[in-house]
């Protein structure tokens, strides 16, 4: 007979704070309910462990919240056997999420318990049930979603306000904006000192040598915030809001909103033809030096990848750089890897014809189709305004996130930059990899291309791997590595010298600057196969080959060089 305790874990969770500060709450009300299944089971042996794992005001939706993660810590850790809840769904009301953590269970031998819902999650049937429960769970959810954002929309139609930070320049007072006339005279400045200045960095500067701050408010928690210096990225924000004109936005739309504005109609058209010119100016720089992606791509926290560049003598390494984390990735592979996935699925009409048929658009499907296929043929063709203006049209946003890249396409922008392509021959596209297939999803006029990818350096350069490691190639490219070829070519040169037998390999060293053991190990690489050898000429060696492969203790035998540098 087995008398080890069961250890047993409850877990509780409610979606919205209300109700919690009452004396008996909704999380209580489910512990008590476990506590007591709990209790009926202890001739089974089960024990209540006394961590206590509440979630209160977080969605079931997800997976980030802390008595939860905490739970799956001490899992993982071995201190529990049963987790007991009273519905299912609060747990979790996703599929995925739940997935994700019955495999964690099952690795660790925990089993699950609803009380109000039995099932057991160890046979095949209590799995079928579980998913049936989770898939009402779930669709629950997204209908309360759905609800949440229609009532969003209606209600900014009609002007209201819905929520969120105070912005500068108003207060909040009982759900709506009332002009603060301290703060709405700063607005008023900023928007007249931008006509000035004409540069954001400059204002932002001058505000804070004043001594000037951002918007501060305090939560309904009670926590102050904001009063931080300003940031030319958070000008920006009060120069484009329309709120500050009487407006009320959602989406790609703006209503009459029920506030009172804080600048004229005059002074708003003045500031924004200002700032389109800047913006056209910017783009106009960065197409010359070639920043095909500039303005679309965000990580998923939402902050924008910009474009920079370094120096190394009159060469310019062009980089996206996402400023808070300083997340960097070569502007040549990240523009690469988007355009070529592109092409790569431009054949297959069947992602396109949700778009051909989008209303508006003039041309049959054949011809779309076409004209479509001719773009994307003639791609490398392309000046770099020319590239630059279809990027603009038809790319939304581009998602990065460190293992994964999703590009959002628009029905609509495709359709605008179809009208410019004219009826012509197409190129073949010379495949080398036939299983690189992005996954497509269609959106109500939009298209989304998702890429499991990451980008890691190889010596100089920098290559996208898949999800399993391997460098993703949809089409033939040399990967001319000149460090490879330049070791190559030392190591013929000075073979020819140690040939003649006038030179040894301690003289080449003393004659190079060079240690002994580096010239050795470059001597050797004539040893190298003679097809590694043609292929690092030709380009056409592995992209992740990199010269201190070459150089360490390779064997002799060339099929097993071949083997150990993962050579085809």
């Amino acid at each position: 007979m087995n008398n080890k305790p069961i250890r047993c874990a409850i877990y509780t969770r409610k979606s919205t704070e209300e109700g919690l500060d009452k004396e008996f709450n909704s999380l209580e009300a489910q512990r008590e309910a476990c506590e007591s299944y709990i209790k009926s089971q202890m001739h089974e042996g089960w024990k209540l462990i006394p961590t206590a794992y509440d979630d209160g005001g977080y969605t079931g939706g997800n997976m980030e919240r802390p008595a939860l993660q905490a739970l799956m810590a001490d899992i993982k850790a071995g201190k529990v056997d049963v987790i007991v809840v009273y519905k299912v769904d609060r747990l979790s009301r996703s599929l995925n999420d739940f997935a994700q953590m019955v495999n964690v269970f099952d690795a660790h031998q925990v089993s699950f318990v609803s009380i109000t819902q039995q099932f057991n999650t160890t046979t095949s049937m209590g799995r079928l049930t579980l998913n049936i429960l989770l898939s009402f769970a779930q669709f629950e959810r997204e209908v309360i979603g759905e609800r949440v954002r229609d009532k969003v929309a209606a209600s900014k139609q009609k002007g209201m306000w819905m929520g969120g930070h105070p912005p500068l320049g108003y207060d909040i007072e009982h759900r709506k904006l009332v002009v603060n006339p301290k703060e709405a005279l700063l607005v008023n400045e900023i928007f007249e000192r931008y006509l000035e200045m004409q540069s954001a960095y400059k204002l932002a500067e001058f505000l804070n040598g004043r001594g000037d701050r951002n918007k501060r408010w305090m939560n309904r928690h009670g926590v102050e915030s904001g009063g931080q210096p300003f940031l030319y990225q958070a000008l920006y924000k009060i120069l484009n809001n329309q709120l500050y004109i009487g407006r009320i936005t959602h989406k790609d739309k703006s209503y009459d909103g029920q506030h009172q504005p804080i600048i004229s109609v005059e002074l708003w058209d003045r500031v924004q033809n200002v700032l389109k010119a800047g913006q056209e100016h910017r783009v106009k720089r960065n197409a010359k030096h070639g920043a095909l992606l500039m303005g679309k791509c965000f990580s998923p926290a939402g902050y924008a990848y910009t474009p920079t560049y370094s120096t190394s003598g009159a060469v310019r390494h062009r980089y996206y750089i996402e400023k808070k984390t300083q997340h960097r990735i070569k502007a040549v592979d990240l523009e690469s890897l988007v355009t070529d996935t592109i092409r790569l699925l431009s054949r297959e009409s069947k992602h396109w014809r949700a778009c051909w048929a989008l209303n508006g658009n003039n041309l049959i499907e054949e011809e779309a189709q076409h004209r479509w296929e001719v773009l994307w043929s003639d791609w490398v063709h392309l000046s770099d305004m020319k590239r630059q203006h279809i990027v603009r049209q038809i790319i939304e946003r581009i998602s990065i996130s460190r293992d994964q890249l999703t590009v959002r396409l628009s029905h609509a922008g495709i359709q605008a930059a179809l009208k410019d392509i004219e009826a012509g021959s197409i190129t073949p596209l010379e495949l080398v990899d036939k299983t690189y297939q992005p996954t497509v999803v269609q959106g109500e006029g939009y298209l989304e291309i998702t890429i499991a990818a990451r980008f890691e350096l190889y010596g100089r350069s920098q290559i996208a791997l898949d999800a399993e490691g391997k460098p993703i190639r949809a089409f033939k490219k040399s990967n001319y590595n000149p460090v490879l070829v330049n070791a190559l070519v030392k190591s013929y040169r000075w073979n020819r010298q140690l040939d003649d037998g006038q030179i040894t390999i301690s003289d080449l060293a003393e004659q190079e600057g060079r240690a002994r053991t580096y010239v050795s190990r470059i001597v050797n690489l004539m040893l190298l196969a003679p097809d590694i050898i043609a292929s690092i000429l030709t380009g056409t060696q592995p992209a992740t080959m990199q010269l201190q492969h070459l150089t360490a203790n390779l064997p002799i035998e060339w099929h097993r060089q071949k083997q150990v540098l993962k050579f085809q």
